[in-house]
């Protein structure tokens, strides 16, 4: 007999970073730099950054920017320089997800809020890096990546910061679309479109989602299911519309199929909590 708990793997920031690393060359002051933020060193990183004047977006080997490692690392004061300095917040806040931080995933949005009201600092950061202060993973957001690992408190945090997961629209295969194209056509899009699946699917988020919308004083009145956020409802739809993706995503079919089943598992273990219809329809 099936479980009626559905489960869900762990994520981690690893799954989703891009590897198009082979290429990056450091300077001597660019590695020296990261090495600071990596130790702590808040006196040599204000010394590459203020006057040599290195990239703050630059990245080691491993494709990690001085941003990540001091997160990675718990450097609050020199976070806080970098960000005050240019950094991109994008693939820090994934890496703040992916280590359960609710304290730096809290920071991280309440800074890229607070710069959305002040001109970003251009002497240490490239025109092209200006375009967008918030850079993620093709593939994953950070809500995406908590929703993922079922992480309640930091799922709560980006929806009470108006963060949703919107459902990817689906193109066809042989779309050029701009986005399909900057995902990476038909993989990449393919890739995306699952990723968002696993997220809306996950048991933390259909339930949060709901909960903070029941109890928003800008709540409105549902016009019909398909805009439901009843967690149950939700479920049920998700199921639908996963059990086509079973036979048009034909490269992913058994990882829809498993998403499918944990929705009607979902729901089913929802409904036994219910002691009475009036619970089931409030």
């Amino acid at each position: 007999m099936a479980s009626s708990e559905p489960h869900f793997a762990a994520v981690t920031l690893e799954d989703f970073t891009d590897s198009r690393v082979g290429d990056i060359t450091l300077g001597e002051e660019q590695s020296k730099f990261l090495d600071a933020a990596r130790d702590g060193d808040a006196h040599g990183v204000r010394l590459y950054v203020l006057e040599k004047h290195v990239d703050v977006n630059c990245t080691n080997l491993s494709g990690e920017t001085a941003l990540q490692l001091a997160v990675n690392n718990d450097h609050h004061n020199i976070a806080k320089f970098l960000l005050e300095n240019g950094a991109e917040v994008g693939n820090a806040l994934l890496q703040a997800v992916a280590k359960d931080s609710v304290e730096w995933v809290r920071a991280l949005l309440d800074f890229v809020k607070d710069s959305e009201s002040r001109p970003t600092s251009s002497s240490n950061v490239s025109s092209e890096q200006q375009t967008s202060q918030v850079q993620y993973s093709r593939f994953v957001s950070p809500l995406m990546l908590a929703a993922h690992n079922d992480n309640q408190e930091i799922v709560k945090l980006f929806l009470s910061k108006g963060f949703t997961i919107e459902e990817p629209a689906f193109h066809d295969r042989s779309c050029e679309c701009d986005e399909c194209m900057r995902l990476g056509k038909r993989l990449g899009t393919s890739l995306y479109r699952l990723q968002s699946y696993r997220a809306l699917t996950s048991p933390v988020y259909l339930c949060m989602s709901y909960l903070l919308d029941k109890y928003s004083e800008q709540l409105v009145e549902e016009q019909d299911l398909t805009s439901s956020k009843d967690p149950i409802v939700r479920a049920f739809l998700l199921n639908r519309k996963l059990e086509n993706l079973v036979d048009t995503e034909y490269e992913f079919k058994a990882d829809y199929k498993q998403l499918s089943n944990n929705c009607e598992e979902f729901a089913v273990a929802l409904l036994a909590k219910c002691r009475t219809m009036e619970e089931i329809s409030c």
